[in-house]
């Protein structure tokens, strides 16, 4: 959408159109899509997602190809050309283009969603978690230059499982030093409060006091100049200090201190319904993909204790 006269142009058409089918190129209806998805106020990471995963498609058949004139068989074109093998990129793919064709009906860009395929079953997969020496490894990993910052972050993660997308943009008035708190804006523009132990209190004070800090707002996590640092920085950071770890590549994704913290809260005697706010989670179902380690956990527990062979008796 290049101007706000464009997009004023457009409902016009639309309001008179008489509820007609709206011929409407690829290119320019993802480009709406994501412009509302921002007007919405959703999620960076949620726009982000949608740009990956449709952008591709779009290329594929061409910006110019209307979209009335989609067919089934050519989305299934373009889901041959995706490397099956890869069951979690192709599940991304169905579910951004699932979300946009449902979007350009509602639109009146198309009558029905040519997506006419089922969507991909996803394994059932323990999600990988840290060990408790793994995050003193890691600690102890953290570069030299960058150390006080670095360690603040994976402690505030490891001490609350809030998202990367909800740490990147705290500011210094998140934090409450005295209260031990940090306020999340999380998905959704649902706000929550956490609480922060003393350790990370303190980690985040000694960055805080050694942190060069030009007059940048309230940014609280600044690069080595004094500048913030972008979204990308955290994930290469993360990534990077779990190699110097030694911890294996299925882990250094940050999104393993949400599943880490959430079933140490678990291990430790919390409740679900606490750790589903705590977690920023509208429903229960989502909790339930970070609390399968630990039942699988306890389930082995209680089958060694309840060995029917060991209460044979018979030695």
């Amino acid at each position: 959408m290049k101007t706000l006269n464009d997009f004023t142009n457009l409902l016009s058409r639309q309001y008179n159109n008489g509820g007609k089918i709206i011929s409407r190129p690829l290119g320019l209806a993802l480009q709406e899509f994501l412009v509302e998805h921002k007007i919405e106020q959703k999620s960076p990471l949620t726009v982000r997602f949608y740009h990956q995963f449709i952008t591709p498609f779009v290329n594929f058949m061409g910006e110019k190809k209307t979209i009335k004139n989609l067919i089934s068989l050519q989305v299934k074109a373009f889901f041959e050309t995706l490397d099956h093998s890869h069951i979690y990129s192709y599940s991304s793919y169905y579910r951004a283009l699932r979300a946009f064709f449902n979007w350009c009906i509602r639109e009146r860009y198309i009558e029905t969603s040519p997506l006419t395929f089922h969507a991909p079953k996803l394994p059932e997969m323990t999600m990988p978690m840290f060990s408790k020496d793994e995050i003193i490894e890691m600690v102890k990993a953290c570069s030299k230059k960058t150390y006080l910052r670095d360690k603040a972050i994976i402690f505030m993660l490891f001490d609350t499982g809030m998202r990367l997308c909800e740490l990147s943009v705290l500011r210094l008035g998140d934090i409450d030093l005295e209260n031990r708190t940090v306020h999340i804006m999380g998905k959704g523009r649902k706000e929550r409060t956490l609480h922060l132990s003393t350790q990370t209190i303190k980690a985040i004070w000694r960055y805080l006091k050694n942190a060069k800090r030009e007059d940048h707002g309230e940014c609280l996590w600044l690069k080595q100049n004094g500048t913030p640092m972008p979204y990308s920085r955290f994930e290469n950071m993360i990534t990077e200090t779990c190699e110097r770890a030694g911890i294996v590549s299925h882990k250094t994704s940050p999104h393993v201190f949400r599943h880490t913290f959430a079933n140490n809260f678990l291990d430790h005697g919390g409740d679900v319904l606490d750790l589903q706010y705590l977690l920023g989670h509208s429903s229960l179902r989502m909790v339930e993909r970070y609390t399968r380690a630990h039942k699988a956990a306890r389930a082995l527990k209680a089958q060694e204790r309840f060995s029917p062979v060991d209460h044979l008796g018979i030695k």
